[in-house]
């Protein structure tokens, strides 16, 4: 007897689609409710006792009959919480992505209504968790003024990786990069990194720089451990050229990697720790270690320490006009994020300008409003540090 109400319970559950739990529960019930009294209990074809059949159906969580064939014990497939596994959310940080899906998403194809709950916060919160994150839980700033001695200001900038993985991450054409200025009272006097309203990096006189735009195989911004000049900028990213030496961002094309200077997490090991684990571990590991950083101690971790700091620090040494008061003299760092830098788009319009696709991106890009917004001139703050010259001057 048991042998047929499970095979009855195995019918029933193979037409969910066609009739729902409650629909077949009430079906049982008219069953029951048609025979007299004293036959409600009694088997109606001699094969299915309905009380029970009742019971197996309205059970949301059956736990008498395995939900799979062969399945284990609830106590074999248990996986218990664990006290060193740290949580970690695979955001990304494409704020500008979401801020399109808020202002175009008939364009985009993408119902900001949710067809459950009928809430239409969701894009509102993803976009203020991700700004969240980028902001507390993403990088450390440290800012020094280690001396300012004949007009020459001396700051040392350290920038420490908090999220467990290098940074940026994901495609190679994101990028974060640091804004360094020298202020006199509130007027910027000196500016590294600084940029016009769509994000393009820009000289003293706010003019791009070139290597803005990746227009031939040298011209780029190289890991830097001293900065003196305002068209010197610390950009943490991934460079990579295609096999006529043309920078790309394919993921196919991608022939020689020029530059990978992005932030290496806490406890990153070289990849020759894992010689000794064959061949295919070693270049697996291989591809996690950082390219062409100038034999950066930062990006070395020779000894292959499990403390290794996941940090990158670097000096900026700054020759201002003369007869200055130090005591009105200040500078303030700000690391920024860019998931779509200016050269991606650039690519993209000049490669392929009669497309549909391209005349679709080109739209949105052109017409997204970021005033007002976390990201507003095309780039995402991260964090800031400011720190007073003469609180900090060691004469």
């Amino acid at each position: 007897m048991a042998t047929d109400q499970h095979r009855a319970i195995k019918f029933l559950r193979s037409s969910v689609d066609l009739l729902t739990a409650r629909f077949v529960r009430a079906l049982c019930r008219n069953a029951q409710w048609n025979l007299p009294q004293s036959e409600r209990r009694r088997k109606l074809d001699g094969e299915i006792d309905i009380p029970q059949l009742v019971t197996q159906i309205a059970t949301i969580q059956d736990t008498t009959y395995p939900t799979a064939e062969n399945e284990a014990s609830p106590e074999e497939i248990y996986v218990p919480l664990r006290n060193n596994y740290k949580r970690h959310e695979h955001v990304g940080l494409n704020v500008f992505l979401l801020e399109m899906f808020n202002q175009f998403p008939s364009i985009l194809g993408v119902d900001k209504t949710d067809y459950m709950t009928s809430a239409t916060t969701g894009n509102a919160l993803a976009l203020e968790n991700m700004v969240r994150q980028a902001q507390e839980e993403t990088i450390d700033l440290n800012v020094a003024v280690t001396s300012f001695e004949n007009n020459v200001l001396t700051t040392d900038v350290t920038v420490t990786n908090k999220t467990g993985h290098r940074f940026p991450s994901g495609v190679a054409f994101r990028r974060a990069f640091l804004e360094f200025l020298v202020l006199y009272e509130n007027d910027v006097i000196w500016g590294s990194g600084r940029t016009n309203s769509a994000g393009v990096i820009v000289d003293e006189n706010g003019k791009p720089l070139p290597s803005e735009f990746l227009p031939d195989k040298d011209t780029y911004q190289p890991h830097y451990q001293m900065i003196k000049n305002q068209n010197q900028v610390q950009i943490y990213e991934e460079l990579s050229q295609n096999v006529d030496s043309e920078f790309t961002t394919s993921f196919i094309h991608r022939v020689e990697h020029i530059k990978d200077n992005r932030l290496l997490p806490k406890g990153w090991l070289e990849a020759k720790f894992f010689e000794d684990q064959g061949k295919v571990m070693y270049e697996f590991m291989e591809s996690t270690d950082p390219e062409h950083t100038d034999n950066d101690p930062d990006y070395q971790n020779p000894n292959n320490d499990p403390s290794f700091p996941g940090k990158d620090s670097l000096t900026y040494r700054v020759t201002l006009p003369s007869e200055l008061d130090a005591a009105k003299l200040s500078v303030k760092v700000t690391m920024y994020y860019q998931a779509i830098p200016p050269y991606y788009l650039h690519q993209r319009f000049a490669s392929a300008p009669d497309g549909e696709a391209t005349k679709r991106l080109y739209y949105l890009t052109s017409h997204l409003n970021l005033n007002g917004t976390a990201m507003e001139n095309w780039k995402l703050r991260l964090v800031s540090a400011t720190t007073l010259v003469n609180s900090n001057q060691n004469r």
